[in-house]
């Protein structure tokens, strides 16, 4: 949900990969980057000095994040917490 905040206040996304994570939903397509936590730095230096690349996330992850209903979302996030719960993992 966070990451639909920022995309929705225009700024773009930059998530690390990480277990029972939304963010591989949310970022690709122009909508953002997914990376590994070694490649992080990287990929923000990239996005700082590319301005075609920081507009296409913005731009991609505004008209994203327009297009998504809160309270699916809600939901949905309500739904994946239920489930990590009867499994242990919370």
């Amino acid at each position: 949900m966070v990451m639909l905040e920022a995309m929705t206040a225009g700024t773009p996304v930059l998530a690390v990969e990480a277990e029972g994570s939304a963010a591989a939903e949310v970022s690709g397509e122009g909508r953002g980057a997914l990376c590994g936590l070694s490649e992080l730095g990287g990929e923000i230096t990239r996005l700082l000095e590319d301005d075609g690349l920081k507009k296409r996330f913005t731009e991609g992850g505004y008209r994203y994040a327009r297009e998504r209903k809160y309270g699916k979302i809600v939901d949905e996030v309500q739904m994946a917490y239920k489930e990590a719960i009867l499994d242990g993992r919370l």
